[in-house]
Formats: C-alpha cells, structure tokens, sequence
C-alpha cells in the first residue's frame, strides 16, 4: 500500500460519462466557491470520454447513438448548459399537431392531443380518437371514480396502471411510453423509482387524470413563456461532453481503467485505486460513477456486502440504427415517430423521425429515421450482425412506413449492458446501498435515482456535495446550482 503526507484533499472519479464529467465538474466548482483547495481526477477507461452519450456529426447529418435531448421539467441538465456557456446551442423540440403515433394492428394511429405520459387529461379528443376500442375508452375513464389511498409499499408500474385504467390502456398506450423510457418490463417496473408522483396523485386525489390535471393547472407560467418539454444542442449532445471534457483539462484522463479499489480506514489518504496499468493513485474520497456492476467488481474484496447489492441491479442491452433517406422517396411521416406496443410483435421498440423531432438534423433534402431494439424484449438483439439488424429495421420501416428506398446512410450502435432495470423494491435497494457505503465513498449514476440525463447530472452534484462533506473541514460544502 503507498503512503503519501496529504496536503490538499484528493477525491478520484471513476467512470467517464456524463455522470462522472458531471460529478468532477462540480467538484472543482463547489470547491472553488467555499475556498476549498482540491485535488480531484477524473478516470475513463475508454479512450474517450462520454459513456453512452454519442454524437456522429459529418456531412450535414447528426446522428445520435444513444440520448438524443435532455428534459427540461428537471432543471439540472439545463443549468449545467448554461453553467459551461453552451445555452446558445440550445435547440427545443419542434412543434408538431400530432407529434407522436402509436402502432395499432400495424397501422401508426395518432396519439391525441391533451395526453400527458398517456393519461388523457382532454376527454373529447380522446374519445374521438382510434387507439382504443369503446369499451377500452370506458374502462379508462372509470379513473375519474378511483376511491383515494393511502398505499405505502412500492408496485408494478402494471399494477398501478392497470387499477386505473384498465389493460387495453396499459397495453396500447401506457406501457410503450412508459416502459419504453427505461427499457423494461411493466410487469416488473418500479412505480415509486421511476413514476412515484402517480403514487401522490393516488394519495391526494384517487384519480390520476385530476392529478394531473391540476398539476398542470398549479404550474402555468405567470407571464413567461414555458419551456419546451426537451431540448437538443446543434451539434448533438455530444458536445455536452466535449464542453464538459474542455473544462475537466488534465483532470480527466482516458485510456485509464482501474482494477481495484482498496479502503484502509486510519491511513492518512485511505482509499487507493489501483489502475490495470499498476499505478496506484491514493485518495481521500472516491466517487463511483460506473455501471453497478463495474463498481461491484472494483470494491467487492473490500466490501462484499455492498458488492452483492451493486449486482442485484439487472442490466439490459439495447441498440438504436439510423437511416437517411432522400426526401423524395419518403413519404408522409407520423409526426415526430411511432411508439410500438409490445402486443404488436415487432422487431423494433419505438420509430424516431430524427430530423422532424428537431432542426438541423440532417441535409434539406434528406430524412433521418432512427430505430430502437433490444431492451427488455429482445435482450439479445444486440448480438446480431450488422447486415442482420439492418435488415430487421429496413423491414420493419417498410412495413411500418412503408419506406421501401435504399438508406443513403445507415449508422448502429449497440449498447450493451446499458439499461439498468428499476425492479420494485429499487428505491429500497438504492438506500441500502448508500448505506453499505463507507464514509469517503458515493455511488452514482443511470442505476440509482433516474435514468435521464438530469437525473444523472442531479446524482453528480449531490455525490460532489457528500464526498466534499466528508473530505473537507467544512460540512456544509453545498454544490452551485447556477454557476
């Protein structure tokens, strides 16, 4: 074990997206503003730096490979922009009448207007609509008659949906939006770790339509114009990482993978990463923003408890493939995609037309279409060849779309093991694991408390502020919100 006299408190980062850029980002900030000297690194094991976020811009096209915006309603992601100087980069979502479609007997029918995750807070629309069938339409409605409750213990998201609405809703329309959002299966999908304010709605009003409804109600600006609900950069969301990188400098280095992380409680720097290359970096806090299971192999000799727990969050792989089309051989398309309930049987998850969804996307007269696989129903789609995933998507779109065209472009990308799974009982398993963790330890990440892009960057700040009340002489070292 190396011995070393601290002088100024050193925390390691280990893991390279956006998390962990994150996460050293507001370390040096929250430092800077108490007048804390800090020595803080961040290690990516990969030769770049940017994790599941991937940006392939060239030719006038930007092609994403995984998140393609970031939500605006959680504030963190945006404060970030505009904390690196990246707000005028901003592009929102466009508008469309009918901005997305739902695959019904291989048809896309228009989702309408007035639906907020699928729970139509508008009745005439819906019930004018074709998603559902009359009786469906009914069933759905008896929400408005949900008796209040007081429930405790976590459930299924199916569970939940299907008390309220009935299986027609929760099949066509409910569980591909919103167990599309995580890659899972409703059936296993945690309510409090991945929609918990349906769980207040029920509390408060019984009803989740009234919920609602008069959440909507309560936050209609006073005069400033509302946000759109997401938001893109121009050069794709890669250039969040770049710009994050840039301000990281020689505190991120890459091509750095660690092998172990070992904790001697009482010696003066008590943690010591250990690099695959053999160097050995000491610190005093380490934060671990690595996939659960890469952080259970790091620390698991020294804390096999905690390492059991880490592993018992499931991971599934997914994979998206983009295809640019001319626009002359494309013809009208379904807003900005087509969601795709699992009863329809596809090959495919979701349809996002790319260059409808926001601007400068791809070329004037082209068409850029992204596609969704593997996940929780095709777990192993991942694993198919090239030529064989093109094939699926170039059917599926024909089918679907009825694009029948030779893409100009085609660009996959596999995310394997990419998608952690919030089982019920996650929330639980979160808190204990925070709880096996060792003063000058902190976990976070996609796995923990949300999957989305601001919940990581809120999981970044809050792991900065903890490692820095444990390593500093001041804990009350609060995170800037608005540097």
């Amino acid at each position: 074990m190396p011995q070393d006299s601290p002088h100024t408190p050193r925390v390691v980062v280990i893991g390279g997206g956006v998390t962990g850029l994150s996460a050293g980002f507001y370390l040096e900030q929250a430092a800077r503003r108490a007048g804390m000297p800090l020595d803080y690194l961040v290690v990516e094991r990969g030769d770049t730096a940017g994790g599941k976020i991937h940006t392939d811009a060239f030719g006038g096209y930007v092609v994403e490979g995984g998140a393609d915006s970031f939500l605006t309603q959680k504030p963190w992601a945006l404060e970030l922009v505009r904390a690196l100087g990246l707000e005028a980069e901003c592009v929102p979502i466009n508008s469309l009448p009918h901005a997305t479609y739902v695959l019904i007997n291989g048809r896309p029918q228009p989702m309408p207007p007035g639906m907020t995750l699928g729970i139509p807070t508008r009745l005439g629309p819906f019930l004018r609509s074709s998603l559902l069938s009359p009786w469906g339409k009914a069933r759905a409605l008896l929400d408005l008659l949900h008796p209040v409750q007081q429930r405790i213990a976590d459930e299924s998201l199916a569970g939940c949906m299907r008390r309220h609405f009935g299986d027609e809703t929760l099949d066509r329309i409910l569980e591909p939006l919103m167990s599309g959002i995580h890659n899972s299966l409703a059936e296993e999908q945690s309510l409090l770790a991945t929609f918990p304010r349906f769980r207040d709605g029920e509390r408060k009003h019984g009803s989740l339509i009234n919920s609602i409804k008069e959440a909507q109600s309560a936050h209609r600006p006073n005069g400033n114009k509302p946000l759109p609900p997401f938001m893109t950069l121009r050069g794709g969301m890669g250039r969040l990482i770049d710009a994050l990188a840039h301000a990281l400098g020689d505190h991120l280095r890459s091509d750095c993978p660690v092998a172990a992380v070992e904790h001697y409680p009482g010696e003066p720097r008590p943690y010591c990463i250990v690099l695959a290359s053999g160097e050995v970096i000491s610190a005093d806090g380490v934060i671990l923003a690595t996939p659960a299971f890469v952080s259970a192999d790091l620390i698991a000799e020294f804390y096999p408890g905690l390492a059991c727990e880490l592993r018992a969050i499931r991971y599934v792989s997914t994979g998206t493939v983009s295809l640019a089309y001319a626009s002359d051989d494309v013809g009208p398309l379904p807003g900005f995609g087509v969601i795709i309930p699992r009863s329809e049987g596809r090959h495919i998850n979701a349809i996002t037309v790319s260059s409808r969804k926001f601007a400068h996307r791809a070329p004037a007269d082209r068409v850029l279409i992204r596609a969704f696989f593997g996940g929780s129903r095709h777990p192993h789609a991942v694993e198919e060849s090239d030529a064989a995933i093109l094939a699926i998507a170039q059917r599926e779109l024909r089918e679907i779309l009825g694009i029948t065209a030779t893409p100009r472009i085609a660009r996959i990308w596999r995310l394997r093991d990419s998608s952690p799974q919030y089982d019920v009982g996650h929330l639980h398993r979160v808190a204990s694991i925070e709880s096996l963790c060792p003063a000058g330890l902190a976990v976070a990440g996609s796995a923990y408390r949300g999957v989305g892009i601001p919940d990581c960057i809120k999981q970044a700040q809050d792991a900065a502020t903890h490692i820095l009340a444990d390593v500093g002489s001041n804990d009350t070292i609060t995170v800037p919100t608005n540097s």
